[in-house]
């Protein structure tokens, strides 16, 4: 009689990853502050005003960065949880 051949593998799934901002958007992601992030890594409202940068991060209770500069004296992007009215999120481009 024929040998009985070996059994097929069952494919291994791929891992399913968290989902990670693309690299140089640190605002599609909030951190776990309770203001906004600096570039300057100082949490502020005002980032541009006080002379930190742009804001980079959103804290995670407004975890939405909206591409409107209306907020932190006019200058700073906004943090919200909906930014309907506030121009949409933020484009990672």
């Amino acid at each position: 009689p024929a040998p009985t051949p070996a059994p097929t593998p069952v494919p291994t799934a791929a891992p399913t990853l968290a989902p990670v901002a693309p690299v140089g958007c640190t605002w599609a992601s909030p951190h776990g502050g309770s203001m906004a992030l600096c570039e300057n890594d100082q949490q502020s409202w005002t980032c541009v005003n006080k002379g930190y940068g742009q804001r980079k991060q959103c804290p995670k209770d407004l975890p939405i960065m909206c591409a409107n500069k209306g907020c932190g004296g006019g200058e700073d992007y906004c943090c919200e949880k909906d930014c309907t009215n506030k121009g949409g999120a933020r484009p990672c481009i």
